[in-house]
């Protein structure tokens, strides 16, 4: 796994639509609850989009 804080991502805190750049991944966890694909984000390429507010003090976990 690898870990992140949201303030690694673009935007501004509570924002939607945040991006987080990295090598991709499977399984995404932010604080403990597993997000959907589509309903809770969207990946293309390295790319992660957050679709739902994220704070910057919140932490993301992600399992290739």
């Amino acid at each position: 796994s690898t870990n992140y804080v949201v303030s690694d991502c673009s935007g501004n805190d509570g924002d939607i639509n945040r991006v987080l750049t990295t090598t991709g991944a499977t399984i995404i966890v932010v604080d403990g609850m597993t997000l959907h694909p589509t309903i809770d984000y969207t990946q293309s390429g390295n790319d992660i989009t957050f679709l739902n507010h994220i704070w910057d003090n919140q932490n993301i976990t992600l399992w290739n």
